[in-house]
């Protein structure tokens, strides 16, 4: 007696393939949030690490914090990036991990990227115009002032000005504390120079919040800024 063969019909293929498109779409928003809950712990793993190396290069110079950059008298170029890097000894921890613009991206670490090639990179942006060089004596709430952020580079294509690309996020001396407030709230400065719609999306790598280190070694996460945030005195 001859088996007998069943298939699918063209009506149960079409609800499978249905059954499966709903289920997709269930899941999906479960792993991207999943995915992106990690990538978060992750980042402010590497704050952790970079605020602990911080406090390791202040302990070692009077209790100072290190200078954006500055140029030794044999003519090599420094920046805080490379002398936490002999703490760290870890450059893994210098890029947040949902950090959409990688190593070999146009202008991806900035242009000292390029042209000093011993300087390493960064995804992270240092509060140059109000630490660096700053003794810890001079800040009046360690655990409640940023020393460090996430989420600050973007490529030339996505700057208004490509000249001062990177202006507020590696040489930022031109920043003011408002500035940086206004990117943690998701705001364009009143003259946006080199910040557009564009890049505010990439500095916001993490949803709701942007992590931060603080002047104590604390991580956290900042759903929104005042300028005392960044200012040695509170505001």
């Amino acid at each position: 007696m001859p088996k007998s063969a069943y298939g699918f019909t063209l009506i149960e293929l079409l609800v499978a393939i249905a059954i499966i498109v709903i289920l997709a779409a269930i899941l999906f928003p479960v792993f991207a949030g999943a995915r992106g809950k990690a990538d978060l712990t992750r980042c402010m793993g590497n704050l952790k690490q970079l605020g602990t190396a911080l406090q390791m290069y202040r302990t070692d110079w009077d209790d100072t914090m290190p200078e954006m950059h500055w140029q030794s008298r044999d003519g090599v170029y420094y920046r805080w990036v490379d002398v936490t890097f002999d703490y760290s000894n870890s450059e893994a921890i210098y890029s947040c991990p949902a950090n959409p613009v990688k190593e070999g991206d146009e202008a991806a670490y900035a242009p000292y990227k390029f042209a000093v090639p011993q300087v390493r990179g960064t995804s992270y942006l240092f509060n140059q115009p109000y630490l660096s060089g700053t003794r810890g004596s001079a800040v009046k709430d360690p655990a409640g002032t940023v020393v460090l952020m996430d989420g600050w580079w973007f490529t030339s294509k996505e700057s208004p000005n490509a000249r001062q690309l990177n202006l507020a996020m590696f040489d930022i001396s031109k920043a003011t504390a408002d500035d940086m407030a206004q990117w943690v709230n998701n705001q364009l400065p009143a003259a946006p120079i080199y910040v557009t719609p564009e890049c505010l999306k990439k500095m916001h790598s993490h949803p709701s919040v942007v992590a931060v280190t603080y002047w104590d070694g604390h991580v956290g996460g900042l759903k929104s800024a005042v300028a005392g945030d960044f200012t040695p005195e509170k505001d």
